[in-house]
């Protein structure tokens, strides 16, 4: 554009005033791609122990199945990557609700935390209050940004691509698939923790055909038995918590090599990503006050309510 100009006009600090006329034009600050904000990889707590902290998500909607099913609720251990699925008819607050404290607390107990994204069926009153009355804090993440769930969206990958490949002939058995998936995952050596889920929340390998072999059973002395246990779930699940600390650190060390972090001051206007998949629609919204910097999150004034949103969403509004 400068080049154009320069070939009619010219006056002092010429390419600094164009510079800074085009980049507070509204319309192209809302309109055009550019270099996108990162954030560097924040490294989220690890539990130590088995269901301790656990990731609830919901996958669909899917075609309806012979059930009548179309939806299914998932739920991972954050430490030992065990994983459930349990087929829902719709995803109202009541049904998730009622879904996790049947088929997994009344089973497994009650978690010390929960995450979920910011999806209504988890914010809802009816959940805040079971989270309340099981003392469960339950941490959200922030909207449109779903690495905090990564393990758990990355398990979905598989599930949805098992389901495609054995359903394929009769998708609308897709829900009697479920038990199956969960019980190849569980018992699959993870990528980081180098166990089987089903290794560190039992104990023990799952007694399956390949593992079958010749030789008798080791004795044990009963009363020392349960201790003999205890000592192996606590060294594997320990072992466990540090191979995945491990992982999170390189995985935040390539992460951070290419950061594009930025900071902002209460009463700068910003602009946030729009989530609209519509190629016409502006590719950013706002502008909207920044109300306080959060770290890789900020907080916002948004149709006069705070909202937080990701900074990898955002970028400065210039006036």
């Amino acid at each position: 554009m400068s080049n154009n100009i320069k070939r009619y006009y010219y006056w002092p600090s010429m390419d600094r005033d164009i510079r800074d006329f085009v980049s507070k034009c509204e319309s192209c600050q809302k309109q055009k791609y550019s270099i996108n904000t990162k954030q560097p990889m924040t490294i989220t707590t690890t539990a130590n122990s088995a269901f301790e902290k656990v990731y609830l998500d919901l996958v669909g909607p899917i075609p309806k199945d012979y059930n009548n099913y179309c939806y299914i609720l998932t739920l991972q251990c954050e430490l030992t990557k065990f994983v459930e699925a349990y087929p829902l008819h719709n995803k109202d607050t009541v049904s998730v609700a009622k879904s996790f404290i049947n088929n997994f607390v009344l089973r497994y107990g009650i978690p010390r935390e929960i995450g979920t994204d910011r999806g209504t069926e988890f914010m809802s009153s009816t959940m805040t209050e079971v989270c309340k009355l099981l003392n469960i804090s339950h941490l959200a993440s922030t909207a449109y940004h779903h690495e905090s769930l990564g393990a758990l969206e990355n398990s979905h990958k598989h599930l949805m691509a098992y389901l495609r490949i054995n359903c394929l002939s009769h998708p609308s058995s897709w829900s009697e698939w479920l038990p199956y998936w969960c019980f190849s995952y569980n018992n699959t050596v993870h990528s980081e923790t180098k166990y089987t889920p089903h290794e560190l929340v039992f104990g023990k390998l799952c007694n399956l055909p390949s593992n079958l072999r010749s030789g008798v059973d080791p004795l044990y002395n009963l009363n020392s038995y349960p201790l003999e246990l205890k000592y192996r779930l606590q060294v594997a699940q320990n072992d466990a918590k540090n191979n995945l600390i491990l992982s999170k650190l390189k995985r935040k060390g390539n992460y951070d090599l290419h950061v594009n972090s930025i900071n902002y001051s209460k009463g700068n206007r910003i602009l946030l990503k729009n989530p609209s998949g519509n190629k016409m629609d502006s590719i950013y919204l706002g502008p909207f006050l920044v109300l306080e910097d959060l770290g890789c999150n900020v907080k916002i004034l948004r149709n006069n309510k705070e909202d937080i949103v990701h900074k990898n969403r955002t970028k400065l509004y210039k006036s």
